[in-house]
């Protein structure tokens, strides 16, 4: 079993921390970007909306853009519904009956950028999928791999890479956005980017087998304690 494997068993296997994300690991140099807590007791208002008893759902651009726990990247809300809930109330960024278009960019990435990994841990798929551009342009590049796996507790990872190693010029800046479903709930986001192209995201017919794999351990450890 290959390294990805190997770490993707003991996340299908330790689900639950505070931060359900895939283990990513690029080959060459890379850099990650995390966005561990988003909720109403981190980001508070004025600058950014928290839900206080009322469903109104504020649907105004974020006033500024959060800067990640580590690295370079920020992430804003663009258009459509969205406002933090504070733990007290399940800990999220909360769309309401309105979609949400959110954007992630990142203006100092890694010199010689290849590839960008993005994930989320969310409680529903995207209503828009997200698309990269790069050099402040708008080539909307769908993801050329995508997975997901089962998250915390009702939540779901959902994966996406990008195979920029085609690109002859110089990236100097990339976002991606994408649109959220109403009612969907984003507990935590993350970024890796790299400066050497690897598949990092294995197929879902992998994730069938790591499951299965898992499902065989936990199987396993039960009979030995009987």
């Amino acid at each position: 079993m290959n390294k990805q494997l190997t770490t993707t068993l003991i996340f299908a296997l330790s689900a639950g921390s505070a931060m359900a994300m895939l283990d990513i690991t690029l080959p060459g140099n890379s850099t990650q970007s995390n966005w561990a807590n988003l909720n109403g007791d981190v980001y508070t208002e004025p600058t950014y909306p928290v839900f206080a008893g009322s469903f109104a759902i504020e649907t105004d651009p974020f006033e500024a853009p959060i800067a990640a726990d580590a690295g370079s990247a920020e992430f804003t809300k663009v258009s459509g519904g969205g406002l933090f809930f504070p733990l007290s109330f399940g800990g999220s960024l909360y769309n309401g009956n309105t979609p949400g278009t959110y954007t992630i960019y990142d203006n100092s990435p890694i010199a010689g950028l290849e590839t960008v990994v993005f994930q989320t841990d969310a409680g529903s798929e995207m209503m828009v999928a997200p698309v990269l551009s790069f050099n402040s342009g708008a080539q909307n590049l769908a993801a050329d791999f995508t997975a997901s796996v089962t998250g915390d507790f009702d939540t779901t990872v959902y994966a996406f890479q990008w195979d920029l190693s085609g690109i002859f010029d110089t990236i100097s800046n990339y976002e991606i956005v994408w649109t959220t479903p109403p009612h969907n709930a984003n507990y935590a986001m993350q970024i890796n980017a790299g400066d050497t192209f690897g598949q990092a995201i294995p197929e879902p017919s992998t994730y069938a087998l790591i499951l299965g794999a898992a499902c065989g351990a936990l199987l396993l450890m039960r009979r030995q304690r009987r």
